[in-house]
C-alpha cells in the first residue's frame, strides 16, 4: 500500500499497517475463484495504538487538514494468473484517508456545518471551531478533545426508577436522579476551558469577533453542536459578561437537572445593567457579585433579549421554548416561556440547528 499524497510515507515507499495482528508493509494473500480478499488495519505500528503519528501528519499543528490519497501495488507469485493495470489500483482514484479531527464551521447567518462526528465504528477525537464572518473572513476559535460518554434517553426524581433494570442513580449536591440509558449508544462532549481553576474562561478576539464565556460549574461539558450554535451567538452580541451555570458533567448527566443531559440543553446566569459577572467580578468590599433574579431592577433587559436573540437565531427555543421567570416589567423574555423554577437563570432547550447546504 503507498500514499499518493506523500504525508505518511515518501514515494515508493510501503506504508506500514496491521495485517492479522502483525505490523506489516506487505502481505501475502492465496486468489480464491480469481479474488483475493484481505482485511488489514490503517495502523502504522502495533505499539502506536492511537496513530498520534499519522493523526499528527494529517492534522498538522499549523495549516489545514491533510489527506492521505491511497493505492495498493499487487504482485502475482504463480504463473497462469493475469493482473490488470501492471498490477497498480487505486492510483488514478485513490482511497482518501483522513484523521480523526473535524471541522465544525460556524456561519455568521445562524447556520453551522453539518459534520459526522462518528463514521462506522470510528469516533473523532477532535474538533476544530471556525466562525466565518459577514466578510467571509475565518476565525480559528480553537481546536478541543472530543470525549465520548454514555448517551441517556430519560431522566427523573423518582426512586422507584433507580430498581429498573437500564437506570443508573446519580446523586450531587445532596439531590438523587435517575437516568435511562440509551443501550450502548455514545455521545460526543466537548469543553472550550483549558484552565484547570475554579473559574473557567474561554475568550477568541480578533478583527472585531470578540467572544468570552465564563463557566463556574462543573458541568463544563457541551455537545459539540450546541457549543458550535453557542460560540455563533456570543460572536454575533460580542458580550463580555455572559456567565454559564453548565450543562453537563463528563459523564454527560446534567445531574441534579433532569433536562441537560447529553449535552445539549444549558443554563446562564442573567446579564447586569452594570456588566458585572455574577459569581466571578467583585464589589468594592471584596464580596463576590450575587446573582441577580429576572425581577430585579437591575437585570439588562434589552441585552438579556438580544443574548436571546442571537441564540434563537441559531436554533435554540425553536422546538420548544427556552425558559426563564417573568421580568421586572411583568413581561416574558423573547423566546422564553415564564418558568417559576427558573427565576434565577436563563436555561436553553429545544434547539433545532440551521445546517448550512
Amino acid at each position: 500500500m503507498f500514499d499518493k499524497s506523500g504525508l505518511l510515507a515518501k514515494k515508493d515507499e510501503a506504508l506500514h499497517f496491521i495485517y492479522e495482528e502483525t505490523p506489516v508493509c506487505r502481505m501475502e494473500v492465496e486468489v480464491t475463484e480469481g479474488f483475493a480478499v484481505a482485511e488489514v488495519k490503517l495502523q502504522n505500528c502495533k505499539e502506536d495504538t492511537d496513530n498520534t503519528d499519522w493523526e499528527n501528519r494529517l492534522d498538522p499543528d499549523k495549516g489545514e487538514l491533510k489527506t492521505a490519497e491511497l493505492f495498493i501495488k499487487v504482485e502475482v507469485a504463480e504463473n497462469g494468473l493475469k493482473v490488470v493495470n501492471d498490477g497498480v489500483f487505486l492510483e488514478g482514484k485513490p482511497f482518501n484517508m483522513n484523521g480523526t479531527t473535524v471541522v465544525q464551521d460556524i456561519y455568521h447567518d445562524g447556520k453551522i456545518g453539518r459534520v459526522e462526528y462518528q463514521v462506522g465504528e470510528v469516533k473523532m477525537k477532535k474538533v476544530k471551531f471556525i466562525y466565518h464572518d459577514s466578510s467571509k473572513k475565518k476565525h480559528k476559535l480553537g481546536k478541543f478533545n472530543i470525549v465520548w460518554a454514555q448517551k441517556w434517553k430519560d431522566a427523573t426524581k423518582h426512586s422507584w426508577k433507580g430498581g429498573d433494570l437500564g437506570w443508573k442513580k446519580v446523586t450531587v449536591g445532596g439531590q438523587t436522579r435517575y437516568y435511562q440509558y440509551d443501550e450502548k449508544r455514545k455521545t460526543p462532549l466537548v469543553t472550550p476551558f483549558n484552565n484547570l481553576g475554579e473559574d473557567k474562561l474561554f475568550s477568541y478576539s480578533h478583527e472585531g469577533i470578540n467572544i468570552e464565556l465564563y463557566e463556574k460549574t462543573d458541568r463544563e461539558y457541551h455537545n459539540p453542536i450546541a457549543m458550535a450554535t453557542i460560540f455563533g451567538a456570543l460572536a454575533e452580541v460580542g458580550f463580555s459578561d455572559v456567565v454559564c451555570n453548565g450543562s453537563v458533567g463528563i459523564d454527560a448527566t446534567g445531574a441534579y437537572s433532569l433536562t441537560h443531559y447529553n449535552g445539549i440543553s444549558t443554563d446562564f446566569k442573567f446579564l447586569r445593567k452594570d456588566k458585572k459577572k455574577a459569581k466571578i467580578d467583585k464589589d468594592a468590599n471584596g464580596a463576590l457579585i450575587p446573582i441577580i433574579l429576572s425581577n430585579d431592577s437591575e437585570l439588562d433587559i434589552d441585552r438579556q433579549n438580544t443574548f436571546i436573540d442571537a441564540l434563537h437565531k441559531f436554533g435554540w427555543g425553536v422546538t420548544e421554548k427556552n425558559l426563564a421567570n417573568k421580568t421586572s416589567e411583568n413581561k416574558k423574555f423573547n423566546h422564553c416561556k415564564n418558568d417559576s423554577h427558573h427565576w434565577n437563570h436563563l436555561h436553553i432547550q429545544g434547539i433545532k440547528p440551521n445546517y448550512k447546504n
